[in-house]
């Protein structure tokens, strides 16, 4: 009888191994829609992908780049859909990984020798201090810090535009106070477009000086309606970076404007028109 359940025990085992044999090759044929690209780093996705644990693609991002990983297990449980063209896309391992971490509002980043991952709320604690130039070289997906000097615009004017344009976990814009910057942390991706908008904001704000030659009157023919526009614009602009200031040289035939540049385009267009020949 022992002999009996003796061999019904085996068969079952080999039954049973035979099913996990199956059940393993029919998992490698569902991935095999992901291929090394020719140079032997990345992947190259084609078609779909289902059900690929995030478990499974750190550790094609270790295997790829050789870095170490730290993480709490228990905060990865869950898988990830990778949908492609059937012609194949190719991306790096660390945008896979970063991608796919996002999708749980998490992130990877450097802790001395390790790469750990950790909320992405929690990654200006931990992300790289960068400037522009080494913001051209980084992969997109990456949590980084800038500093941003600004000249023209004011810091908590530009928090204010920034902040509903920040990644909603992690993205950040800090005003330093008494220098008039910000620290700004979010994904290089992000940082591009914000660092763009500043840029812009900082040149309709530029503080500059323009000389006006008038051709048919004098200063003093046209200086209150000058005045009058230049103090409308101060009104319509609170907090600005500076006030619109006008002179005149001794004839009075040259006028010195100076202040934002928006203000000046305006007060520009209010001289043509009152430098007109006049009447008897």
């Amino acid at each position: 009888m022992r002999d009996i359940l003796r061999t019904a025990g085996a068969l079952l085992l080999m039954v049973l191994f035979g099913l996990a044999l199956t059940g393993a090759q029919d998992k490698g044929d569902q991935g095999s829609n992901m291929e090394p690209p020719k140079d032997g780093k990345g992947v190259i996705f084609k078609g779909t992908s289902e059900d690929v644990a995030l478990h499974d693609v750190i550790r094609m991002y270790v295997e790829d780049s050789g870095q170490t990983v730290l993480y709490d297990p228990k905060k990865l449980a869950g898988n990830v859909t990778v949908v492609a063209p059937k012609a194949g896309a190719e991306m790096t391992t660390e945008d896979l990984v970063q991608s796919a971490l996002k999708q749980f509002r998490l992130t990877m980043l450097s802790d001395g020798n390790v790469q750990e991952i950790i909320p992405a709320a929690e990654a200006i604690t931990q992300c790289e201090t960068v400037d522009r130039e080494q913001l051209k070289s980084l992969p997109p997906g990456r949590f980084v810090r800038v500093l941003v000097q600004l000249k023209a615009c004011e810091a908590n004017a530009v928090r204010g535009a920034l902040q509903n344009l920040t990644t909603r976990q992690g993205g950040v814009v800090n005003p330093i106070a008494g220098s008039n910057s910000l620290i700004l942390c979010d994904y290089v991706s992000n940082m591009e477009d914000m660092l763009k908008l500043i840029d812009d904001m900082e040149a309709s704000t530029e503080v500059v000086s323009r000389v006006f030659t008038l051709k048919h009157v004098v200063y003093s023919d046209i200086k209150e309606a000058i005045l009058s526009s230049v103090m409308f614009g101060q009104v319509r602009r609170p907090g600005s970076p500076g006030e619109t200031t006008v002179g005149a040289t001794a004839s009075g035939k040259s006028i010195v404007v100076t202040g934002v540049v928006y203000d000046i385009d305006r007060i520009a267009g209010v001289i043509e028109q009152l430098d007109v020949e006049q009447g008897d």
